[in-house]
């Protein structure tokens, strides 16, 4: 009966040392599968196989299966079973399954093995036990950054540790919260990323900027809630600290009163910044308006976001400040007088900040044309992408783009993962001479892209009265 599960099934699986059984019903498909295999290996006990050896599929079956294309690379199996929390997927060639790949498949390719990492993350039970696994975690993301080469990959995979970090303090603070006689939280919240954590795109090296939104208690309780919520965000950000993100300088975090709102609050926060576009209020958007949702209630964060994407586009003065903004925050030198003639000459030690000359000015002028087209996607290279498909952006100057910012990025992790063995060196500047004659070319190319996209911008929105 291919509905029903029994113990010859379990049995006939462990003679065969089998730790997953792909279960085909009609068009659905389901997965049996051992849960312990990858701790434990082939024999290892798994509670869900033992639970019944007499009963229907449903019963025990992990549904719906999630699948991926046999095309698809190793690290992007990896990356979703991180994502999903599960230990098996099922690879599909043309919509037909072909095979299955386990955690314990990607630990026997590996030395080490993220995954299990994050399970351990979901398991620390002090703020100091996760900054001994954050520890752990940076030989082998130095080993995948080798392996891979692609910033996107590795961006995504230090964001998704990271957010794992956050979420599991969040936990924790709760946990503490309710110790100390606090109670539960008092409101429906979300936990908020911002600036480049709100992008997906932390490197190892990187600050905090976070903050909190919650529904509105009424106007009774609202004060006595705000203080609750700042007394938990206290120790998820002090938490954060002995991980090795060090607090903002700038004070962009959740224990902020002025960043731990309730829904109304940051819409009018995001209203002001649109409508009275002073240099503090631009210098707010550029961190306020790259956010997402860690943790919590995730729709608050959803329509704060719909709210911002119906309102930028129609706001032609604020857009035009922000290009001018773009400009007066830095261009990159590569055009410089003093540059070329030092080039041509080949004297003097020239020097690039990848974060003030080159990522800041690009990330910049695409949030501004991101905003402008209420394109809702966070990441660069998403909204690089999406500004392509809309035709805001010409496919030309969008591969150019793509391309500089993969190779900035992979720079400024490469010069973190130096910074970090070295405290005395600076983590963002790199000197011409440290790079190959290829890197070099490479480096002025995408330095004359970024250049090419703040005239864009400029021209766009410079000249709305």
């Amino acid at each position: 009966n291919p509905n029903h599960w029994s113990g010859s099934h379990r049995i006939g699986l462990r003679e065969k040392n089998v730790g997953s059984l792909d279960w085909l019903t009609g068009r659905h498909r389901s997965t049996k599968h051992d849960r312990d295999r990858h701790l434990h290996g082939s024999g290892g006990k798994s509670p869900g196989f033992e639970k019944k050896d007499d009963c229907q599929v449903a019963e025990i079956m992990s549904s719906p299966v999630i699948c991926i294309s046999k095309s698809e690379s190793i690290f992007e199996a990896l990356m979703l079973m991180i994502q999903k929390g599960i230990s098996h997927l099922v690879i599909t060639e043309k919509d037909v399954p072909v095979g299955v790949i386990s955690e314990w498949d990607w630990m026997t390719a590996q030395q080490r093995h993220p995954a299990a990492l994050i399970h351990s993350i979901k398991s620390a039970d002090s703020a100091e036990s996760l900054a001994e696994i954050r520890k752990e975690m940076m030989p082998l993301i130095e080993q995948i950054f080798e392996e891979e080469g692609q910033a996107e990959s590795l961006t995504r995979l230090i964001t998704e540790i990271h957010d794992q970090i956050t979420c599991r303090l969040i936990e924790l603070g709760l946990g503490e919260m309710e110790k100390k006689g606090r109670g539960g939280t008092p409101s429906e919240f979300s936990w908020m990323g911002m600036g480049s954590e709100g992008r997906r795109e932390q490197t190892v090296i990187t600050d905090q900027d976070n903050a909190l939104i919650f529904k509105d208690p009424g106007p009774e309780r609202l004060s006595q809630t705000r203080q609750w919520f700042l007394d938990f965000a206290e120790k998820v950000v002090s938490g954060l600290e002995i991980c090795g993100f060090p607090r903002c300088r700038g004070n962009t975090m959740a224990i902020n009163p002025e960043l731990c709102l309730t829904e109304e609050e940051w819409l009018k926060l995001f209203g002001g910044i649109l409508q009275k576009p002073t240099p503090q209020a631009l210098l707010k958007a550029g961190i306020y308006f790259d956010f997402r949702s860690l943790y919590g209630k995730h729709e608050l964060v959803e329509k704060l976001r719909n709210k911002l994407m119906d309102l930028s586009p129609r706001s032609r003065l604020f857009l035009k400040l922000m290009s001018e903004n773009d400009l007066d925050a830095g261009r990159p030198p590569v055009q410089q007088w003093g540059w070329k003639m030092r080039r041509l000459l080949g004297f003097g030690n020239l020097t690039v900040d990848l974060k003030q000359h080159a990522l800041r000015p690009l990330v910049m002028g695409i949030r501004t044309l991101a905003l402008s087209a209420g394109i809702t996607e966070s990441h660069s290279l998403e909204r690089i992408r999406e500004l392509e498909k809309r035709g805001e952006l010409s496919a030309n100057l969008s591969q150019a783009l793509q391309s500089a910012y993969d190779f900035i990025m992979l720079l400024k992790i490469r010069r973190n993962f130096i910074t970090h063995e070295n405290e005395n060196l600076s983590g963002n500047e790199v000197s011409l001479k440290q790079l190959n004659p290829l890197e070099q070319r490479f480096l002025e190319e995408s330095l004359k892209v970024i250049l090419r996209l703040q005239d864009e911008v400029y021209a766009r929105f410079g000249g709305i009265p």
